[in-house]
């Protein structure tokens, strides 16, 4: 069976496509613990900067690095809920996590 995909980044604005869309934000912040919970029923699929900042949030998010790649980042995100990590601090494992959901006006 499949899971659910939830993407996850790090430059939300910065993988968004570049055209034009309407639509609207729901940002809600969430704990890496809380994201743990529910990695058994999860796919994450990762629209990363660098592969160093994947393995920062890989150890955050307690899984494997080598179960993260790093996609191309026009992924078409309208529809989709997005997990967001914000490094607090350069250089460092820690993150504010974000969980934004997007919808079409």
């Amino acid at each position: 069976m499949l899971k659910p995909s939830i993407w996850v980044t790090d430059d939300f604005f910065g993988c968004m496509p570049k055209c034009r869309w309407k639509g609207h934000l729901s940002f809600t912040r969430i704990e890496a613990n809380q994201v743990r919970k529910y990695l058994d029923n999860l796919q994450l699929c990762v629209a990363l900067k660098d592969r160093g900042l994947a393995h920062s949030i890989a150890r955050v998010l307690g899984i494997r690095c080598c179960d993260i790649d790093v996609l191309p980042k026009h992924k078409e995100w309208l529809g989709q809920s997005i997990l967001v990590a914000k490094q607090k601090f350069e250089a460092t494992d820690q993150f504010d996590l974000f969980w934004v959901t997007i919808y079409a006006d």
